[in-house]
């Protein structure tokens, strides 16, 4: 413990948030990296406790592991395609389809093209416009959701490192995980 806490004050002392960045920054974490913190690292991963804590995520979440949390990431996968088909079921009602695209119609949208301001005045020039049609944009994506295109909610490879593993090809794009995340 004496060596972690060493590690956190030498840390402290020589973090560039703490003195500044310059260009000496990189070398300083490079030793301090080295000669504190990796031999606490090295200690720390010999540590049975330490292995069960860094391995709890590929014990609890991984396809297949019979764990309360899987259980609920398996419920959560399967609620995203049932509300998912659900939507669309509600789609194929003619009435509210009507009232959807009644309240929600298409809109011609700036595809490309400039902007510019001078002074107090804007000038928009289009040069190309794209007729957006909202409902139909939703219906793509719930059948895209519907279709269950993701292997896992889960990917264990991400514990290790990002990986850039695609999911699909569409329209000759690769899609690769967690591309679907709207933030």
């Amino acid at each position: 413990m004496k060596q972690l806490e060493f590690a956190i004050r030498q840390y402290q002392e020589t973090s560039p948030i703490r003195s500044g960045f310059d260009e000496n920054s990189n070398s300083r974490l490079t030793v301090w990296y080295e000669e504190d913190l990796a031999p606490v690292l090295e200690d720390y991963s010999r540590r049975p406790r330490f292995r069960s804590y860094a391995s709890w995520p590929i014990t609890e979440l991984q396809a297949g592991a019979k764990t309360e949390l899987r259980s609920l990431i398996d419920q959560v996968d399967q609620y995203l395609v049932d509300c998912a088909q659900s939507v669309l079921e509600i789609f194929q009602v003619p009435s509210v389809y009507d009232a959807l695209c009644s309240e929600h119609p298409p809109t011609q949208q700036v595809a490309s093209g400039t902007w510019s301001s001078d002074d107090d005045s804007e000038t928009v020039n289009e040069k190309d416009t794209l007729l957006c049609n909202p409902i139909e944009d939703h219906r793509m994506y719930l059948n895209y959701f519907a279709s269950r295109p993701w292997e896992d909610l889960v990917n264990i490879q991400d514990y290790f490192g990002t990986q850039p593993k695609v999911s699909s090809v569409e329209n000759g794009i690769a899609i690769c995980w967690a591309d679907t995340i709207v933030s």
